[in-house]
């Protein structure tokens, strides 16, 4: 019975709404400051987006905060169902293996002399230099595939989610991560306006953690902290006074879990032009992550809506795919089309029609059809005074909708 009834609090708490938040629009990242607090975590954090990005932002001056997201990493959920479920993760910093504790040369007895100030000041630096002398590594998981795990190491490879760990004067730590839209959202059936967030970091057991905290491994004040808001725990105003030793290492055993949700700010990435992407007919010298060859034996790859073929040994071509070439998955961010009863779907300049399997096949642009947009490398015509978008042996003529926006028809193929 006793089990019974943890199992429906567990259930209770496990459906219960996150906070929602408005995310803010993005102007100038390097000026924007955090809105929400979190009290148990002593982070403050905040969501911003443009219309092609989701920018996390997240910062602390708490040194036991610190430690525990440097040395015991930090995972960044990104969730579309707008539940606690562990989706998508970032997770930089990675754990360090190791001794917990963040002493220098000598031990615990190193210092002992020194003023409290200068004893937080030395372990700050010692993990400052840890983190500088790191292998910078991220884990990319379920981005690729439902529970996929990728490495990439941000200082040499390149990908299109960037994240960064800093510390300022201070010794404040700042965190951001920048992830495009088209990676987040991959499922139709989910609302594109609002995704659930989870900022995690791991914590001190006591198997790894081996040695006690010191004495001066407390947190420490708020400084250059930007103003408070609201959050997890409806903290307003700065952090409350540092605790005793003993609340210090409890502190250390516990990991920092901020879930809520983000309400998207003027979302217009799915209707938008693909100012973002790459121009049609650019090279470039490395194919992205979870490229795959649509078709063995071709020399057609394709990531994301996006076909490539090799030039030569080092680079690849973007190009326009050829008629019966079949994906397994489009991005979320295609339109649907109806032309004379048939159904298609179009992305970044090529028409598919879904098949029985729920593969996509490449087809012929269908005359009549309206698209919201063309990629970057299309040529202008003139014929007669009309002018023309000529891509991929297919021609386009401006026409006015129903808001007054231009959309582009498909008039004929060359």
């Amino acid at each position: 019975m006793l089990g019974l009834l943890t199992l429906v609090i567990l259930v209770a708490i496990s459906c219960a709404k996150l906070p929602l938040y408005q995310a803010n629009e993005i102007v100038n990242k390097n000026t924007a400051s955090c809105r929400y607090y979190d009290s148990n975590g002593k982070i403050m954090y905040d969501i911003y987006n443009d219309n092609n990005n989701l920018y996390v932002q997240m910062q602390t001056s708490d040194f036991i905060a610190q430690t525990k997201i440097i040395r015991m990493g930090f995972t960044l959920w990104l969730a579309q169902n707008g539940k606690k479920s562990r989706e998508k993760g970032i997770v930089f910093p990675q754990k360090h293996e190791g001794n917990g504790t963040v002493i220098g040369k000598g031990g615990r007895h190193e210092g002992r002399n020194n003023s409290f100030d200068d004893k937080q000041k030395q372990q700050q630096e010692q993990l400052k230099e840890s983190f500088r002398l790191s292998t910078k590594n991220m884990a990319l998981i379920g981005f690729y595939s439902k529970n996929s795990k990728t490495a990439v190491n941000i200082e040499l490879d390149k990908s299109d989610i960037h994240v960064s760990v800093s510390f300022d004067k201070d010794n404040v730590l700042h965190y951001e991560a920048i992830i495009p839209f088209e990676k987040i959202f991959t499922e139709e059936k989910f609302n594109d306006s609002i995704l659930s967030i989870g900022l995690e970091s791991g914590y001190f057991d006591s198997e790894y953690r081996g040695e006690r905290p010191q004495d001066g491994m407390r947190g420490g004040g708020n400084k250059g902290m930007g103003r408070p808001g609201g959050g997890k725990s409806g903290g307003h105003g700065r952090p409350a006074t540092n605790g005793s030793k003993d609340e210090q290492r409890s502190d250390m055993s516990e990991a920092i879990k901020v879930w809520f949700r983000v309400k998207l700010n003027n979302q217009s990435h799915v209707s938008l032009g693909y100012d973002y992407l790459p121009t049609r007919g650019a090279t470039i010298s490395k194919l992205p992550i979870g490229s795959v060859n649509v078709t063995p034996g071709s020399n057609y790859y394709y990531w994301n809506g996006i076909f490539y073929i090799p030039t030569s040994r080092s680079s690849y071509k973007i190009v326009g795919p050829t008629k019966g070439i079949r994906v397994s998955t489009l991005p979320h961010a295609k339109t649907t089309l109806t032309v004379d009863s048939s159904i298609f779907y179009y992305y970044y300049g090529t028409f598919y029609s879904k098949q029985i399997d729920g593969t996509y096949i490449v087809v012929d642009p269908p005359v009549g059809a309206i698209v919201n947009a063309l990629p970057k490398g299309y040529a202008i015509k003139v014929f007669d005074k009309i002018q023309y978008y000529f891509l991929d042996g297919v021609f386009y003529r401006e026409v006015a909708v129903e808001n007054g926006e231009m959309n582009y028809e498909v008039v004929s193929k060359e």
